[in-house]
């Protein structure tokens, strides 16, 4: 009987060279090239696979659904040359062969693996670094940072919402935490000076709400800018990579260096320039728009000059569903990568969040707009929780 074979689309254009040569393989039948978790999970349940390719990462591909898979016995291997799908198989614990291997040495090398694997996960691993950034034009920069944390924090309660603009931040006000908090010139002089540790973060910050996020607040003034030593702030980076799991970082719109800057503080944008060369991925804010779109285009190449664009996401806010395809080809056109994310414009939603001093995934969870920001988490590495039509797959109420 034919070994029984789907597909799954994490690349795009790697995807259909993959299914094209398993379905020329001898004794293997491709019954299925799955395009998202819903599809490989109704095969899984009704044990109608026996091997799943994955061709590149899919973000929903993840923990959870690799459990099922042992469960049921099915093998699994990943397919992909770029490095961040290698880092996400890694993670996984799946095999990753190269886009150059032969179809028949392919299949030998999927059945020859044991059953996707049980994963245990390290419970103290090094954090990861996000950050959130967005050009000149108010892109959505804050609201795309305050959710995504919030998001990621649903899961993982070792999540840090750092205010690194330098230009004046509002996440303090936007979730309406009244006390008098510590901000992060009083971080970074904790970090500098060696005495950063978690006891004291307890004890001086706040979450924002009961499952969200620590909050490390921003400058209460712009002109404190320089209150902030490079030094110090790059010690803070460090230290918190050591105590959360997740460290979301919104930063300033401009990346420019300024040679003439304050000697402490390498200027007023180093902050900003400090995180994205430390950040293990950028999410890189669009907004929607002719005018949003050339400021993007036009601050590019200042952006990928520090960090590599590998390690970039673009996340389209605030777009009306007539106009994603084409936001994402003619950005494609314009830098060689396309939207990763679109974020849909839901003002109500926001409106509604802002005047409650929540984010959007508490104030209304069933936004259109947190479910784009679960699936940008989930392409970050983040164990969202499943929702709607996936809880009652797994047979949850």
């Amino acid at each position: 009987m034919d070994r029984r074979v789907a597909t799954l689309t994490g690349d795009p254009d790697l995807e259909p060279v993959i299914a094209a040569g398993l379905g020329q393989c001898p004794g293997v039948e491709l019954i299925m090239r799955c395009v998202d978790r819903v599809e490989l999970l109704a095969l899984v349940r009704s044990r109608s696979v026996d091997g799943v390719v994955s061709a590149g990462h899919p973000p929903w591909l993840d923990v959870e659904t690799l459990e099922e898979m042992n469960a049921a016995s099915i093998r699994v291997i990943g397919v992909s040359g770029h490095p961040f799908d290698a880092e996400g198989f890694l993670g996984l614990k799946v095999a990753n062969m190269p886009p150059s291997i032969a179809p028949t040495d392919l299949v030998e090398k999927l059945f020859a693996s044991p059953a996707a694997p049980e994963l245990v996960l390290n419970e103290a691993p090094q954090g990861r670094l996000i950050a959130v950034w967005g050009p000149k034009g108010s892109p959505g920069r804050t609201t795309v940072a305050v959710e995504l944390a919030t998001c990621l924090a649903a899961t993982e309660r070792g999540t840090f919402l750092i205010d690194a603009d330098p230009y004046g931040g509002d996440i303090l006000q936007r979730l309406g935490i009244i006390e008098d908090v510590p901000t992060v010139i009083w971080a970074a002089r904790l970090a500098g000076k060696g005495q950063w540790n978690e006891a004291l973060i307890a004890q001086n910050l706040r979450r924002a709400g009961p499952r969200g996020p620590v909050v490390l607040p921003g400058i209460p003034r712009a002109e404190l800018w320089a209150e902030v030593s490079d030094f110090g702030f790059e010690r803070l980076l460090e230290s918190a990579r050591q105590g959360f799991r997740f460290i979301v970082a919104d930063v300033g719109f401009c990346l420019e260096s300024n040679p003439m800057a304050h000697l402490d503080a390498a200027g007023r944008n180093r902050m900003a320039r400090s995180t994205v060369m430390a950040a293990d991925r950028v999410v890189a804010v669009l907004g929607a728009g002719a005018v949003a779109l050339k400021a993007f285009v036009a601050s590019w190449p200042e952006l990928t000059s520090l960090t590599d664009p590998d390690r970039v996401i673009v996340a389209a806010n605030r777009v009306p569903p007539s106009s994603r395809k084409g936001l994402s080809e003619t950005l494609r056109s314009a830098i060689g990568k396309p939207v990763a994310a679109t974020l849909p414009d839901v003002w109500t939603d926001a409106q509604h969040a802002l005047s409650r001093y929540r984010s959007v995934s508490e104030s209304r969870p069933r936004s259109s707009l947190v479910d784009g920001i679960r699936t940008l988490a989930s392409s970050l590495g983040g164990q969202v929780e499943r929702k709607g039509l996936l809880i009652r797959l797994g047979g949850r109420s």
